[in-house]
């Protein structure tokens, strides 16, 4: 079954499984992919499990620059300090981060 026909199914179960087990054999590039073609169309809470899944994805493949603003969007709108360790944690591995020392 296609992607786009799964869109549709109830509180997209079927293709967060889906792209959970393709995340789990570590197919990052899959997985970027597909959470691609449909992040967009997501309600928030099913957007959320699958920006954070695009975000992993992204920092296993060592694209830390595309895995900060996934990891920022989660933080912006969760009240768990744990996004914002990974904000931080990309910002530096992507050398986004200035130190100012005197």
């Amino acid at each position: 079954m296609s992607i786009f026909n799964k869109l549709f199914s109830k509180n997209h179960v079927n293709e967060i499984k889906e792209i959970t087990e393709t995340f789990q054999k570590k197919e990052f590039d899959t997985v970027i992919k597909k959470v691609s073609l449909i992040v967009t169309k997501l309600k928030a809470d099913a957007k959320k499990t699958f920006t954070k899944l695009l975000a992993l994805s992204h920092f296993n493949n060592k694209n830390f620059s595309l895995a900060l603003p996934c990891f920022e969007q989660i933080a912006e709108n969760s009240t768990n300090p744990d996004g914002w360790f990974n904000v931080t944690t990309s910002a530096i591995l992507a050398k986004e981060v200035v130190l100012f020392l005197k």
